[in-house]
């Protein structure tokens, strides 16, 4: 959701929500997206 509506890259995400390595974030964005709640979120 966080990707959707901001214009930052996945580093400054990652810093920001003391995620670890940024690459996380694009693991984390990708199993939202794929989950039942995140399916119904981007139909919005």
């Amino acid at each position: 959701m966080v990707k959707k509506h901001c214009a930052v890259n996945n580093e400054w995400i990652a810093k920001r929500l003391v995620m670890g390595h940024p690459a996380g974030m694009s693991k984390v964005a990708k199993l939202y997206q794929d989950s039942k709640e995140g399916v119904k979120m981007m139909k919005k």
